[in-house]
């Protein structure tokens, strides 16, 4: 059965778990969720599978996930199903999946979590290098198995997080929400940035301008992914006060490039 892998990424993480997945899969392809959800068009299906691969936002989906499902438009009988990655906890990001599809008209037959190395740098730093290895390859094993249920169409209950991070997601994801408009005003960039336009071009979302010979500047509608803090070259993008000095993350096998949102 043929599988479309529609994925949101902000650092390669979800990018590198749909690929593995497609591998293991076999007749899979894969398309970002982003370049979609900016063309505003109904995504049909007719039949196969359809899988979600995309990190958890304070517990729960990220917004542009929420977007991208109210554009699809499967036929009856085709498969629904998620791949959640995370640093720590998923929260309640299946079972809001599930409740956004349900308003729909369809349903997750199975969704999993995969932990990998965690980035949200305002809160910590990276993993150190050794620790990343050891996480990406577990997460490739999850994958694995994860895929080995998606191949035979198993209907079986989604992945929840534990029960604190569960209610995290009803108590903090609203207001997450809610903030997002204002979410960039803390970001800037130090003397160190050299206007490459890495930054704006690995914003999945257009958020960010450069001007010639100048520093980047934010347009108010942040997903909150930090791509354009992990991936800016010199480190020279910062969100407030506590991400001076701290490891980034990008995944390693995903090269900068890969990350270029599609024109």
């Amino acid at each position: 059965m043929k599988t479309v892998l529609y994925y949101f990424s902000g650092t390669g993480n979800s990018l590198q778990a749909a690929r593995d997945l497609a591998d293991y899969l076999g007749d899979a392809t894969i398309l970002p969720m982003a370049d979609l959800v900016t063309k505003g068009k109904e995504i049909r299906h007719k039949d196969g599978r359809i899988g979600l691969v995309f990190p958890t936002y304070c517990w729960g989906i990220p917004r542009l996930v929420r977007q991208f499902v109210d554009l699809l438009r499967p036929d009856a009988g085709v498969l629904v199903f998620s791949v959640v990655t995370c640093g720590g906890s998923i929260g309640a990001a299946n079972a809001q999946l599930d409740r956004q599809l349900r308003g729909l008209g369809m349903s997750l037959y199975c969704g999993f979590s995969v932990r990998m190395p965690g980035n949200y740098t305002p809160m910590y730093g990276a993993p150190n290098p050794d620790k990343v290895k050891k996480m990406l390859a577990r997460a490739r094993t999850r994958l694995r198995e994860a895929a080995k249920v998606i191949r035979h169409n198993k209907v079986v209950p989604f992945d929840n997080g534990d029960l604190f991070g569960r209610a995290l997601g009803k108590l903090i994801y609203g207001a997450f929400m809610k903030g997002l408009g204002k979410a960039d005003r803390k970001f800037f960039a130090t003397d160190a940035c050299t206007s490459c336009g890495i930054c704006a071009r690995v914003c999945p979302v257009s958020n960010i301008k450069v001007a010639k010979k100048g520093k980047p500047e934010w347009q108010g509608t942040c997903e909150q992914c930090l791509a354009c803090l992990q991936w800016c070259p010199e480190e020279a993008i910062q969100y407030g006060k506590r991400t001076a000095g701290r490891r980034r993350y990008r995944h390693p096998a995903i090269a900068v490039k890969e990350m270029f949102r599609r024109k």
